[in-house]
């Protein structure tokens, strides 16, 4: 069933004078403006991650613009809302206001509108009823503090070998901060050619760093990489968000082919 909600109108008296030079009297009223279908898309998300679009659908029998249109938005029995703009981007008087929600917990909201009374000369104005949406939750903690080793920068992150050398990448994360479970994945790079490995985790026996992960990468079991510069660099991945933190830094390392 759709939802329709208008206000009454207001009286208004318009005094006409007639060619026979008598003055009548007629009472007129000014529509106030109805709203319909209000809705939130989607009812449930993430806070600072999804982005929400709180939509309604504009009238007025007068034929007056909208001045002001607004969609208030508060916790549910809170008395305190915030106020967004609402606009109307296909100019087909569906009003909307898109954006993120900061704080966990249940929302609702409601819409007022102004008219311009340009068409009925009364400006008219309509608020809904609150109605319930959308439910926020908070979003996971990505995995954060993750280190290649050697340490880029330090001086020991040149790795020199042949292209037959067996090579081994390190990197130490401590726990997910929400306690998920967090992948790693190495990546190996020279030009367009790419070499990506999973790093197998074990606890590390300083209780500091957490987990220690490593992976290794040959010719033997990887394919063919020729000799040359390589890069270097890890991304992680928890299991209770989709967003990827990706060290900050590559670390070169060498194949070298030595002949004789």
């Amino acid at each position: 069933m759709s939802r329709v909600w208008t206000k009454p109108s207001t009286l208004a008296l318009l005094a006409v004078l007639t060619l026979a030079g008598t003055l009548t009297a007629y009472v007129l009223w000014a529509a106030a403006p109805t709203l319909s279908n209000p809705d939130v898309d989607p009812d449930e998300g993430e806070t600072g991650f999804t982005v929400f679009t709180w939509s309604v659908d504009y009238s007025d029998t007068d034929g007056d613009a909208v001045d002001v249109a607004e969609v208030h938005v508060r916790l549910s029995g809170d008395t305190t809302y915030t106020s967004y703009a609402l606009s109307d981007p296909d100019t087909d008087n569906t009003w909307e206001y898109s954006g993120t929600l900061g704080a966990s917990g249940s929302y609702e909201y409601r819409f007022y509108v102004l008219d311009d009374g340009a068409v009925s000369g009364t400006a008219e104005s309509t608020t809904t009823a609150w109605y319930s949406g959308p439910d926020v939750n908070a979003r996971p903690d990505p995995p954060t503090d993750l280190h290649m080793w050697p340490e880029p920068g330090t001086g020991t992150g040149i790795v020199a070998g042949t292209v037959n050398t067996t090579f081994t990448f390190f990197a130490t994360m401590p726990d997910d901060p929400d306690g998920d479970d967090v992948d790693l994945t190495l990546y190996v790079e020279q030009g367009a050619t790419t070499i990506s490995k999973a790093m197998t985790g074990v606890v590390s026996a300083d209780p500091g760093l957490g987990y220690e992960y490593y992976a290794t990468v040959d010719q033997v079991n990887d394919g063919t990489f020729g000799t040359g510069t390589w890069t270097w660099y890890v991304e992680a991945e928890d299991d209770g968000t989709p967003a990827l933190y990706r060290t900050g830094m590559a670390v070169e390392w060498h194949a070298r082919h030595y002949s004789g």
